[in-house]
């Protein structure tokens, strides 16, 4: 059962790749980071920053609908084979979600988090028939 645990780690590193790609937009259009104010700074951005800070955003939501639900199943004994593959399935969603919202590709980023959020519905499921 090790693909789900390394799922959590991808997961909780995703929203600090995205803040990283954030931070070279940030240097892009105002040439500094505000260490002051960064969310303030986050605001101002434009397009693909803006996009990039709130794919950040979304990565932090994302990992609580996934961690509850893969320790729910956990917590359940759901067999270790399905909640190796709602991970994996979820993992491929989540890294192409930030991908398709910095790129502005809406609708792959919309499937890429329907797909993602069916995943930890599905782990949430499989716990309660358990």
């Amino acid at each position: 059962m090790k693909y789900p645990f390394w799922a959590l780690f991808i997961g909780v590193m995703l929203p600090y790749i995205t803040a990283s790609i954030g931070t070279v937009y940030k240097k892009k259009q105002f040439g500094k980071i505000d260490f002051n104010s960064p969310r303030e700074q986050n605001n101002m951005l434009e397009g693909a920053g803006r996009r990039a800070s709130a794919a950040q955003a979304n990565s932090w939501e994302a990992l609580i609908a996934f961690s509850t639900s893969f320790f729910a199943a956990f917590a359940a004994g759901v067999p270790a084979e399905k909640v190796s593959l709602c991970a994996i399935v979820w993992v491929v969603a989540r890294v192409l979600y930030p991908i398709f919202y910095i790129t502005d590709f809406a609708m792959g980023r919309v499937a890429a988090f329907a797909v993602g959020m069916a995943a930890c519905l599905r782990l949430l499921a499989l716990a309660v028939m358990i």
